[in-house]
């Protein structure tokens, strides 16, 4: 396999060129420059997942890293839907190439490291996490709401609907109306 580190240090020289950061570390299967507070940070888990994961970090921040579906974002350019892998040395040199080609046509149209451009991250970071958690949220409540259902427990039916009335469909207000009654008619 070709040597990653060689690799991403040529594929990314604009990094050092062009945008003036400098090589902070090298091994193996990391490369991560640095300019006063910015880390821009390539990694290679050539081991089990064979992912290569990019991002920006922010030095002493607890913020966690940008990563490069946040950076696409706040270029408008889409998001990415499947992770950067490669298990081969020329699958490894198009994914490469990919990242770096993407990451240097977003650093054309915007000053990632301007306090403006660093603060529209987190919010989109934030925007992400909220809509992951929400996602995760809708996905369970669907499930426990399907079994519930399907039993015919509708205490725990109207119990459920109640606690998520932010997020119930007119179907599921339906549902909610009609467990009500079946509570009512049940205990008469």
């Amino acid at each position: 396999m070709a040597n990653f580190s060689l690799l991403v240090q040529d594929l990314f020289s604009y990094i050092v060129d062009d945008i003036g950061f400098h090589l902070y570390e090298i091994k193996d299967d990391l490369v991560i420059w640095k300019k006063e507070k910015y880390f821009i940070r390539v990694c290679y888990d050539k081991r089990y997942s064979h992912e290569i994961d990019f991002g920006i970090y922010v030095e002493n921040s607890i913020e966690p890293q940008f990563d490069i579906n946040e950076i696409l974002e706040i270029a408008g350019m889409p998001p990415r839907t499947q992770a950067f892998q490669a298990s081969d040395e020329t699958r490894l040199f198009r994914v490469l190439e990919t990242i770096s080609l993407l990451f240097f046509d977003v650093c054309k149209h915007v000053d990632l490291f301007s306090s403006e451009s660093m603060e529209l991250l987190k919010k989109i970071r934030d925007k992400n996490c909220n809509n992951y958690t929400m996602e995760n949220r809708i996905t369970q409540f669907k499930n426990t709401e399907e079994t519930i259902w399907k039993e015919k427990k509708y205490d725990a039916l109207v119990e459920l609907y109640e606690k998520n009335k932010d997020i119930l469909t007119a179907l599921q207000k339906k549902r909610l109306e009609y467990a009500k009654r079946k509570m009512l008619t049940d205990t008469v």
